[in-house]
């Protein structure tokens, strides 16, 4: 997004971003789905997890993350860590 000094709106760009299909219907062993909801499910705020009706569930709780069985990252950082 592009703003003028005043805080007005000045351009957009839009990105296309494919999701590959396979990725989010099944996962092989030891390979986890899109790392975002791993993170989201880790780091969410109160806030953030009343807003997308997450309550107190984990990864472990949800079809789409809980598939392969893996929820531990691979370089041994924290997913509520990489959260932004």
């Amino acid at each position: 997004l592009q703003f003028k000094k005043n805080g007005s709106l000045v351009g957009a760009e839009v990105i296309t971003y494919l999701l590959e299909r396979v990725r989010l219907i099944i996962q092989s062993p030891g390979e986890r789905n899109y790392h975002i909801f791993y993170e989201l499910l880790a780091g969410a705020s109160e806030e953030q997890r009343e807003k997308f009706f997450l309550g107190d569930d984990g990864a472990e709780n949800f079809k789409m993350t809980n598939l392969s069985g893996t929820f531990d990252r691979r370089d041994g950082e924290l997913d509520q860590d990489t959260y932004a």
